[in-house]
């Protein structure tokens, strides 16, 4: 073999190792490439990589081809065996006298294999050895310097490529374990959410009660000091539960009468070096003359920011992410559409997305970051109590509402006949007597079934309905109520702190939801517009 065609071969083995590393990010892989690579360039017996493991401080096999099971068998060795002096920690050292070299771990076992003499090639960064390739010949040979400069700088490159590799794979299990973190707050989330609901239960019905009370005794007396600390009481009992689910403190909304589409293009102005940087394109169609309505500029700002930079993350190289805007004036409500050419959301976990502790963004995956729909949701809730939610997978709609007024209280409003579905008894006949002072006429059902069976023989101006029955779900029967010829309306209650379930009502029809626990002027508050809505 000429001089040329040594080196040329040495040369293909050093791409070989590169591209390895770029296609590659298993440790593993790359290393069984070294080795088999090494074998191949000096026609060796076999070839072991040893590297350095930093919790004992020892030298694991970490590859290896061309030995036997019983030679690779053996355990891991020190520094000082490998390197007894760190001048040598860049030569190559070539062991001939194979079973009194004090270098040779295991002499007798080589010698059986065959092997008559060792190349060792140091693998170190900055003055630190990481590991060691030692490739076995079967028989003894010369190496000129050029070739042994060669080998040291094929083996500087590769103790740089392990040591970036290494560092991945760290990286990939630190990333891995917060994976799994996130997902253990996200059970723990759901959880908590639950609890919350069967602690808001009783509350409702102490809280409904205690609020009814308090208008039919005599200021100022023992009573009336009482029933005032229970319901302080309990309400401070809603404060702490929402403050256990809740990730972020917003300050109290300041209402202005503004353009939406204002608020809107300003958003867009502070994100438009974002969708350069990422080569995205947006499309804006907000609708000309739209009316104003009531907000709070600030934090629908950071609203709209939030759920663009949501469809930013989930849109590949030249994607697409168009804005809309468009009035429904029959509805008293403004429409905004944020729609993106990404990745989109899975139809089971759309579901998800409201609850805080909720998040499907993956390690290496494009997608989504569904908490910051979380935040501006409870952002708008909190502002007017309209809704986010995805229609379609890659469709994120806010609905605004404006210009409904509710006629005062002891109006022209009629008694209305109800029906209260829950299966807390205490909710049923606190929500019964406070509506029925009013003049309403109420009845109550304690399960899904019986609520249906009311329903269709009888017939009522308004549904309460709790979503979270024993028996049906509370969606399967506003769906039910909904396809009536003269549907009722619907109020549906719920426990949860989150917002998922009753977003997903009102998209499906309901009128409006109360988040239990709730005083009784809430209730009537919520009975009396509902009556102006239908």
């Amino acid at each position: 073999m000429t001089s040329s065609t040594k080196f040329e071969n040495y040369f293909h083995v050093f791409r070989d190792i590169i591209r390895a590393m770029h296609s590659s990010t298993s440790l593993k892989e790359v290393l069984d490439v070294v080795v088999t690579k090494s074998c191949e360039v000096l026609d060796a017996k076999g070839a072991l990589l040893r590297i350095l493991n930093k919790e004992t401080n020892q030298f694991d096999v970490r590859a290896a081809c061309g030995l036997g099971e019983r030679y690779l068998s053996k355990g891991p060795v020190t520094t000082e065996k490998l390197l007894s002096d760190k001048t040598e920690l860049h030569k190559v050292k070539i062991i001939t006298d194979i079973l009194h070299a004090p270098r040779v771990e295991y002499p007798r076992e080589a010698w059986h294999e065959g092997i008559r003499m060792m190349v060792d090639v140091p693998l170190a960064v900055t003055e630190q050895m990481i590991g060691l390739i030692r490739i076995y010949l079967t028989e003894q040979r010369d190496f000129s310097d050029d070739e042994l400069d060669f080998i040291i700088t094929v083996a500087e490159q590769c103790a740089c490529i392990i040591e970036r590799v290494q560092l991945m794979e760290n990286q990939q299990a630190r990333f891995d374990h917060l994976a799994t973190q996130m997902e253990k707050m996200s059970s723990l989330g759901r959880m908590a959410a639950g609890i919350a609901h069967e602690i808001n239960n009783p509350l409702a019905g102490i809280l409904l009660y205690s609020s009814n009370m308090s208008k039919k005794v005599p200021p100022g007396g023992a009573l009336d000091e009482g029933l005032n600390i229970i319901i302080k009481e309990t309400q401070r009992c809603k404060t702490i539960i929402q403050g256990l689910l809740e990730f972020a403190r917003d300050r109290e909304p300041q209402m202005v009468s503004t353009n939406i589409n204002h608020i809107m293009e300003k958003a867009l102005g502070i994100l438009d070096n974002e969708f350069r940087l990422r080569h995205v394109a947006k499309e804006v169609r907000l609708t000309e003359g739209m009316v104003k309505t009531m907000l709070d500029e600030n934090q629908i700002e950071q609203v709209f920011i939030n759920l663009l930079l949501n469809a930013l993350q989930a849109v590949e190289e030249n994607g697409v992410v168009t804005v809309k805007s468009a009035v429904a004036p029959e509805q008293g409500s403004i429409r905004v559409e944020i729609t993106d050419t990404g990745c989109g959301i899975a139809v089971n976990d759309i579901k998800k997305i409201f609850e805080p502790f909720y998040s499907t963004k993956k390690k290496k995956e494009r997608g989504s970051d569904w908490r910051s729909v979380t935040v501006s949701s409870k952002i708008m809730k909190a502002t007017f109590g309209s809704s986010a939610y995805p229609e379609k997978s890659h469709v994120l709609q806010l609905n605004f509402r404006f210009g409904l007024k509710i006629p005062a209280k002891g109006g022209i409003m009629k008694a209305l006949s109800i029906l209260v579905i829950d299966d807390e008894s205490i909710i049923c006949d606190a929500c019964r007597l406070v509506l029925a002072e009013k003049g309403h006429a109420v009845d109550h059902c304690l399960t899904g079934r019986t609520g249906l069976l009311a329903i269709e023989r009888g017939t009522y101006d308004l549904i309460l309905l709790d979503m979270k029955l024993p028996d049906i779900d509370g969606m399967a029967i506003l769906k039910t109520v909904r396809k009536k010829t003269h549907a009722p309306g619907v109020i549906v209650m719920t426990g949860y702190s989150t917002m998922s379930n009753a977003l997903q009502a009102m998209k499906l029809g309901a009128i409006d939801y109360l988040a239990k626990p709730f005083t009784d002027d809430e209730l009537l508050e919520a009975v009396e517009k509902s009556f102006y809505l239908q």
